[in-house]
């Protein structure tokens, strides 16, 4: 299943990129999750609840960057699984550009599959549903980004290590929102 659009966040490119690297507004940012954790191969676990059927469970996944042009650009590869949920695999493009007015453009590409539980739910189920959580996690990343420091500097550092930073797994995990969202949270 293919998946793309852009939000308008009313932060600069640089306070977006904060933002979606900061752990703490990650997890506030993605409905019902319970944790983020790095891993020392540049990636993350994530772990959220989940709930069909009166049933309750955890989904957990991992994230791995493949590449990454801080603060512009972010390519990850993702797998995840639950007991009642089924799976999910994919990988996804994030891109950052200032907004020709003010703020970031944040346009995503995401490419996924999915098995178990979440295949039977079909297509326009899950794409209803990814779209509903999408739209909570942008207006939560809109606030959480407005209260990041600082504009970008004139001239951005240049990529540690090839352009994988060690914090550049945390854009990943929108990704993984942007999946699980789509994928798995079955609450309306």
């Amino acid at each position: 299943m293919l998946f793309s659009d852009h939000e308008w966040i009313a932060a600069t490119p640089r306070q977006t990129w904060n933002a979606l690297h900061d752990p703490a507004a990650l997890q506030y940012c993605l409905h019902d999750c319970r944790s983020v954790t790095r891993r020392p191969d540049n990636g993350v676990e994530i772990v959220f609840d989940t709930s069909a059927n009166d049933a309750t469970s955890q989904f957990e996944g991992t994230i791995l960057v493949e590449s990454s042009d801080a603060p512009r650009q972010l390519h990850v590869v993702f797998n995840g699984a639950g007991p009642h949920a089924g799976l999910a695999i994919g990988h996804a493009k994030i891109d950052l550009e200032a907004g020709q007015h003010g703020g970031t453009r944040l346009g995503y590409q995401l490419e996924a599959a999915a098995g178990g539980a979440l295949a039977r739910l079909g297509a326009e189920e899950l794409d209803r549903r990814a779209r509903h959580h999408l739209q909570g996690f942008f207006l939560r990343l809109n606030e959480v980004a407005q209260r990041q420091p600082g504009a970008d500097p004139v001239e951005p550092p240049p990529p540690a290590s090839g352009g994988k930073g060690v914090a550049s797994w945390l854009l990943a995990l929108i990704v993984l929102g942007v999946v699980v969202g789509y994928f798995v949270l079955l609450r309306p």
